[in-house]
């Protein structure tokens, strides 16, 4: 990936680009196949007890290197997104069962732009295994992504514990 032409300097560097660039990489890279390196960076960005931890990792292993059935190697993951009336409804997958908040009633930072490319905060909702996004700033929304700040501590989880994967995602450009 050309990290010059898709992402501008500030954030070439940021977790969520750098999560990105690993979630997209080839199957039998290292840096995916039985290197757990990524996801001891997502459990200690989410300050987890050690017992939390440890079950993560066990989790991983269960799930990367066993191919146990029932068990996750990440957090939900965006499946796809589609816009309707001025919103953003955002599909996740890798769910267990739906998604669910920690510490507060509706999902932090998610942030939509319209043609402008200019992010707002959106208010969120949850609905099963699929969030809807909207602001009244973005009338007519064309990208959403979540958390896009190094400083972001996110509340929306899996129903196994992990935390949603960051994410960019813009609508196909109009013909």
């Amino acid at each position: 990936m050309n990290l010059s032409t898709r992402y501008s300097e500030s954030e070439r560097h940021s977790r969520a680009v750098i999560n990105q660039m690993e979630l997209r990489a080839k199957p039998s890279s290292a840096s995916v196949q039985n290197v757990f390196g990524r996801f001891i960076r997502v459990v200690g960005e989410t300050f987890l007890e050690a017992p939390a931890a440890a079950r993560r990792m066990a989790d991983l292993a269960l799930a990367r290197t066993y191919h146990l059935p029932g068990y996750t190697w990440s957090g939900a993951m965006l499946k796809s997104a589609q816009i309707t009336a001025g919103r953003i409804t955002v599909h996740f997958m890798s769910t267990f069962g739906g998604l669910l908040m920690k510490g507060s009633d509706t999902p932090d930072d998610f942030e939509i732009a319209g043609s402008s490319g200019r992010f707002q905060p959106a208010q969120a909702q949850v609905h099963g295994r699929t969030v809807i996004v909207s602001s009244p700033a973005v009338r007519d929304p064309e990208m959403v992504r979540f958390p896009w700040s190094d400083i972001a501590v996110p509340n929306l989880f899996n129903k196994r514990g992990w935390p949603a994967l960051a994410f960019p995602w813009s609508a196909e450009p109009k013909p």
